[in-house]
């Protein structure tokens, strides 16, 4: 899965899950994602849509990734901070806002097995 699909997926997660729109930043907050082939802007914020592509900002974080990373990361099989600690992805920025990306990640991770689980 593209960086651009887990955007989409998580901006759903967050329509559907009302609750979870507490762990959004109140002031909108921009991730550069760099993955292999793909370079993202990333706004994160607690107004709809929530989580969305833009195309240039300035970020307050940017997080690289290896191919294995990125696919470690999105199947559920390893975490962010493990990936760090790795060598599979890297970042320079906000620390917390860090933070939040991973927690997001796992969050989407959950809806993907609940998923996987249901059309079984």
């Amino acid at each position: 899965m593209e960086i651009k699909e887990w955007v989409g997926q998580a901006r759903n997660l967050f329509i559907k899950k009302e609750y979870l729109q507490i762990i959004l930043p109140i002031e909108e907050k921009i991730v550069e994602f760099n993955g292999i082939n793909e370079k993202l802007f990333v706004r994160f914020s607690k107004k709809a849509p929530f989580i969305e592509v833009i195309d240039r900002s300035i970020p307050q974080l940017r997080v690289n990734f290896t191919k294995d990373g990125w696919e470690s990361l999105y199947s559920g099989s390893q975490r962010l901070s493990l990936l760090l600690k790795l060598n599979d992805a890297s970042f320079d920025g906000n620390y917390r806002l860090l933070l939040l990306i991973e927690t997001i990640f796992q969050y989407t991770g959950v809806e993907s097995d609940k998923k996987l689980l249901e059309n079984c």
